[in-house]
């Protein structure tokens, strides 16, 4: 099923104020009958001085090793194939990882002209210097979360924290890749990991129009977007922010949403919200009917139904 597909990263002032780039990449891919979406989001830690590297070259990975999924022996998407396909992005993130470590290394010192380095901890400037193949990963780490649609199937992968939301034919939003119970306040599991492809996990949906989970809409999030809405009811909040933008794709067409996300909505999300560097991935469905049929049949939880029912009454 074919989608109309987005990704912006944007940087927000938390880090910004200190000299930082934005720590956040995006990046989406149309070719070979696949189309990709990608998120990744570089570690804030001190230690990881060169996370927004990390993020970038993750994104570039997963479409370099995404790309000839269909021409796999196997079936792509099988368990045994998504298997292969994680191992192969892991080291395909380590291998160029290397080169760019080793490519500074040559024509300076650690640390040169890089200002997130004078905030690392001695502990990390210790195994750094010593060129510590065990930890040297650990400076570009960074989350990871994807889309992989092919003609009848789509695959979702996710390596730490953020959101991987599904806008169902039936009108249903689901979060289906499995919750990684190692995710917790400011700690996240990590493509730097030790046996990091053992810890991505997936979820592989059908593609098939007239099922009712058939996804029409899929959206990625990295932290900096989850976190502009309360902790405590955080995925009612995501999801009511997600119907809002299937209704602007259906009110006013797909390209309008993107140029509105681009231009202004999420450098005011971060701005008015979590100050963090931001980073949202879209497919849309090209089908109208479908979207709208599914749009018609949202329902939201009753307390946010009941929070927009406040807001319209204080607004009067």
């Amino acid at each position: 099923m074919p989608y109309r597909i987005f990704s912006l990263s944007r940087p927000g002032e938390k880090y910004a104020r200190r000299g930082f780039r934005c720590q956040d990449s995006s990046g989406t891919c149309t070719k070979n009958g696949i189309q990709i979406v990608a998120v990744a989001d570089g570690h804030g830690a001190d230690d990881c001085f060169r996370s927004e590297i990390g993020a970038s070259i993750a994104i570039d990975t997963l479409i370099a090793e995404a790309l000839p999924l269909l021409y796999e022996e196997s079936l792509p998407f099988s368990e045994q194939g998504i298997k292969s396909f994680k191992y192969k992005l892991w080291q395909s993130w380590r291998e160029v990882v290397r080169r760019d470590w080793d490519s500074k290394l040559a024509i300076g010192a650690i640390g040169d002209n890089e200002p997130r380095y004078e905030f690392v901890s001695e502990k990390y400037r210790l195994r750094y210097q010593n060129e510590s193949k065990n930890y040297l990963y650990t400076a570009y780490g960074t989350t990871l979360l994807a889309a992989i649609a092919i003609e009848n199937e789509l695959l979702l992968i996710q390596i730490g924290d953020g959101s991987a939301v599904v806008l169902c034919a039936n009108g249903l939003f689901d979060m289906p890749v499995p919750q990684d119970e190692e995710n917790y306040l400011n700690v996240t599991t990590s493509l730097s990991d030790e046996n990091a492809d053992q810890k991505i996990r997936h979820a592989v949906l059908s593609l098939d129009k007239g099922a009712c989970n058939c996804p029409v809409s899929i959206f990625l999030s990295t932290d900096g977007v989850d976190d502009c809405f309360p902790a405590y009811k955080n995925e009612e909040y995501l999801f009511k922010f997600y119907k809002v933008l299937a209704e602007t794709a259906i009110r006013e067409g797909t390209e309008a949403l993107f140029d509105e996300l681009a231009r202004e909505t999420l450098s005011e999300m971060s701005a008015k919200g979590s100050h963090d560097d931001i980073s949202l991935g879209l497919m849309v469905t090209d089908d109208k009917e479908l979207l709208q049929n599914a749009f018609e049949s949202i329902s939201l939880p009753q307390s946010i139904m009941d929070n927009e029912e406040t807001e319209a009454g204080e607004e009067e």
